[in-house]
C-alpha cells in the first residue's frame, strides 16, 4: 500500500477505516498457484478477509466457508454452491437446514463429527439428496475425529444413505514456522488415506488441507514457509505422499496477509515520564497482538503528516 493511495484514501474517508488493495490480494493468489500448481488446487478460507471475497472468487477453485455468518454473505453476494466448501467446528442443525436448502448437491461439506454426520444426513434425507462429505480428521487437538472414529465411518458408509464421504479435510492450527510439523502431518494423512483404503477397498477421492503456514505480519519477521522457497518443498512434499487423489490446499492469512491497511489518526500526543502516547480515533486493538509472548508482537506501522498538520 503506497503512500499515495494512503493519502487518496485519507482525502475521501473518515478514519478510522480498513483499506484493501484487490491488486495486491490477487498477486498473491497468482503467486501460491504459480509455485504450487500442479502439485495441488487453492481454496480461500475467507475467515482470513470476508472482504475479499468478490476478488478471490475467480481465482481459486472454492471459498472455505467457517461460520453461519460467513455463509449468510456468500448467499447475499450469489456465490453459486459449486464454489463453497463449507466447513466450521459447530454447525447448528437449523442451520445446516438452511445452508443444504441453499448448497444442495452442489457444494462440499465437512463433517466435525459424527453428530454432525448425522445432521448432514438427515436433512438431505429430507430434501432427497445426496451430498459430498469430507469428514475432518483431527491432528490431536479437540478438532476433528480421530483415526478409529474416521475409519469407522468409511467402513460404516451404507449407514449414511445420503451422505458420500468424499475425501478428508485436515487442518491443524496456524502460524506454522517450518515444514517440519507439514511432513508429519502429511505422513499421517497417507497412513489413514492407506488404512482407509485396506478397510474399504477404495482410496479416498479428494484431501482438503489447511496448512496454517506463518506469514510475517510483524516487525522483525521474514517470509520463511511461505516464499518462493518454502512453498517449493510444500509442492516437493505433497507430490512425495503415496496418496494419489486430489489435493486442494486451504489457504486464509497465507492470502490476505499483506493486502489490508488499517488508518487511523492520531489526535493527541503526551509524554508521561519517559514514554510518549499517541490518541488515535481508532483506539489501539489493532495495534496490540495479545499473543503467547505476552503481546511483545509489533505491527508494521507508518506515520506521516497531512498538509494541514505541517
Amino acid at each position: 500500500m503506497t503512500e499515495e493511495k494512503l493519502r487518496t484514501a485519507i482525502s475521501e474517508l473518515k478514519t478510522p477505516f480498513y483499506l484493501y488493495d484487490t491488486d495486491v490480494f490477487r498477486q498473491e493468489i497468482r503467486f501460491l498457484q504459480d509455485n504450487l500448481s500442479p502439485a495441488c488446487g487453492l481454496t480461500y478460507s475467507m475467515k482470513a478477509n470476508p472482504f475479499l471475497v468478490g476478488a478471490a472468487l475467480d481465482l481459486v477453485e472454492r471459498i472455505e466457508v467457517c461460520s453461519y455468518g460467513e455463509f449468510l454473505i456468500c448467499k447475499s453476494l450469489g456465490i453459486a454452491a459449486d464454489r463453497l466448501l463449507i466447513s466450521g467446528v459447530l454447525k447448528k442443525r437449523e442451520d445446516i437446514a438452511e445452508i443444504v436448502r441453499y448448497c444442495g448437491e452442489g457444494a462440499l461439506y465437512t463433517a466435525e463429527s459424527p453428530l454432525q454426520a448425522e445432521y448432514l444426513n438427515e436433512e438431505a434425507s429430507v430434501q432427497n439428496l445426496t451430498l459430498n462429505v469430507l469428514p475432518r480428521f483431527t491432528s490431536g487437538n479437540q478438532f476433528g475425529m480421530d483415526q478409529d472414529t474416521i475409519l469407522a465411518l468409511f467402513v460404516d458408509q451404507d449407514s449414511y444413505a445420503n451422505l458420500r464421504w468424499y475425501g478428508l479435510h485436515f487442518f491443524s492450527g496456524t502460524g506454522k514456522k517450518n515444514l517440519k510439523k507439514v511432513k508429519k502431518e502429511l505422513d499421517l494423512i497417507d497412513s489413514v488415506m492407506q488404512k482407509i483404503e485396506e478397510k474399504t477397498g477404495r482410496m479416498p477421492g479428494m484431501l482438503e488441507y489447511g496448512t496454517g503456514l506463518m506469514v510475517p505480519y510483524f516487525e522483525g519477521e521474514e517470509r520463511m514457509v511461505s516464499s518462493e522457497e518454502g512453498l517449493s518443498e510444500l509442492k516437493s512434499l505433497l507430490c512425495e505422499m503415496k496418496y494419489f487423489g486430489r489435493i486442494t490446499v486451504e489457504m486464509g492469512r497465507a492470502i490476505a496477509w499483506n493486502s489490508g491497511t488499517y488508518v487511523t489518526r492520531v489526535l493527541d500526543r503526551k509524554t508521561s515520564g519517559k514514554k510518549n502516547y499517541c490518541i488515535t480515533d481508532g483506539g489501539i486493538h489493532q495495534l496490540n497482538y495479545d499473543g503467547q509472548m505476552l503481546g511483545m508482537y509489533v505491527p508494521k506501522l507508518e506515520s506521516f503528516l497531512l498538509p494541514s498538520e505541517i
